[in-house]
């Protein structure tokens, strides 16, 4: 199902997707993951040997994360910005508005960005090989630091997309209501 094909993994139900890079070497192993919607959202690759989640992605222990997963509570669905969940959230409704006019260009922004993150891929496992072998310790932050910083460029992409999107939109809007005498 490559570029242009009428079959997607995205659809209006799509609530998240994720592409397991297996490595020969379980904590290299990458967990390529797009959420809430592929189509325009970023795979952000999360090496399994991470020790903790970047922040603004958990907002909760694992145990809680657990027993609360299938009844969440009620000010989950709070908007907070300071959960990347909301960013990428927001530029999926944009696009719901104009997904024609807003589609194409995000995707192309998230290949290059995927595309650097692929190419870093290999430099990043050499460099974990070399922790590994004098401090396993270190190896482990290494991967959890590497996962953090492409979380957080994911979300800040996320973030400026939504002031583009928004701009764009009053730009548009304005185009179609002329001046009518207001200050």
């Amino acid at each position: 199902m490559g570029e242009g094909s009428r079959f997607t993994i995205c659809s209006c139900i799509t609530a998240e997707s994720c592409v397991v890079a297996f490595a020969e070497t379980p904590a290299l192993t990458r967990v390529l993951r797009a959420s809430p919607l592929p189509c325009v959202s970023p795979y952000v690759p999360w090496y399994l040997g991470i020790s903790a989640a970047p922040e603004g992605y958990a907002w909760y222990d694992p145990e809680t994360a657990q027993q609360t997963h299938f009844h969440p509570a009620g000010d989950d669905f709070a908007y907070r910005p300071s959960r990347a969940f909301w960013a990428f959230q927001t530029v999926r409704y944009f696009t719901e508005f104009d997904y024609g006019g807003t589609a194409g260009p995000i995707r192309a922004s998230i290949r290059d960005m995927e595309r650097r993150w692929d190419a870093e891929a290999e430099t990043e496992e050499d460099v974990w090989k070399r922790l590994a072998q004098a401090s396993p310790a270190a190896a482990e932050r290494y991967l959890t630091d590497c996962t953090a910083a492409k979380a957080r460029q994911a979300w800040d992409w996320a973030n400026a997309t939504i002031l583009r999107l928004g701009e764009e939109r009053i730009a548009r809007n304005a185009a179609f209501r002329p001046d009518e005498g207001r200050p």
